[in-house]
């Protein structure tokens, strides 16, 4: 590079020269006069030699350096996440015979951990409702189904877009709601065709229930898991 650079030529002698080759600063390196103060105020005075001989940043470069640094940060900081190991949401997308419904599952911990995961169970129930040989094509159309324990709603979301009307429940909607919306956000005339009501077994609140008409179906996936 064409800026300062120190040179040694001499055990006892320390000197800056620029890029011609012209001393601008020397000093001997006396061992009854150095010392650390004497060192840094060198090495200030050099830093402000090199920085006035290349001339300061323009904004442009400046932006350009503050950008590179933002971006090294976010790089550090999502590699550390990714070795933290802790992921809080996974999106899976199953097909079925005429529809494809995408689930984000909630691997937080919070709220009710166990309704925000996709489990076996409530997969096969979906493949159930979606048989065509148990359940021919237009069988659930303005059907009456009452899905309990929904979790994270596929099941209800696809018996809506069968036609038919469904309630979706759980003691925690949080797990469902998201996929509701958007699965069928774009969708509304299935979506007025869903209801999320919060259940829970233990204190159930049935007046929250449309109780004019019984149900016609009443679904439900993995739900027993626990002794008696």
């Amino acid at each position: 590079e064409q800026g300062f650079q120190p040179s040694s030529a001499h055990n006892n002698l320390c000197a800056l020269r620029t890029g011609s080759g012209q001393p601008i600063l020397s000093t001997a390196r006396n061992s009854n006069h150095w010392s650390r103060e004497h060192n840094l105020a060198q090495h200030i005075l050099m830093a402000k030699l090199v920085r006035a001989h290349k001339g300061q940043p323009s904004p442009e470069e400046i932006a350009l350096k503050r950008a590179a640094r933002a971006q090294k940060k976010a790089d550090l900081e999502a590699a550390e996440a990714a070795e933290d190991g802790v992921v809080h949401s996974h999106a899976l997308v199953y097909s079925f015979a005429e529809h494809s419904i995408e689930v984000l599952e909630d691997w937080s911990g919070e709220g009710s951990p166990l309704a925000g995961m996709q489990w076996l169970g409530g997969v096969t129930l979906a493949r159930l409702v979606d048989d065509r040989s148990r359940f021919p094509q237009g069988w659930f159309r303005d059907r009456r189904v009452l899905e309990v324990g929904a979790g994270v709603g596929m099941t209800s979301v696809l018996l809506a877009l069968l036609g038919a009307r469904v309630t979706c429940t759980d003691m925690d909607l949080t797990k469902a709601e998201p996929n509701v919306e958007a699965n069928l956000a774009e969708r509304p005339d299935v979506r007025e065709r869903l209801e999320l009501v919060e259940l829970d077994w233990y204190n159930p609140e049935l007046t929250r229930f449309d109780l004019s008409r019984p149900f016609d179906m009443i679904v439900a996936g993995d739900c027993c898991y626990e002794p008696a």
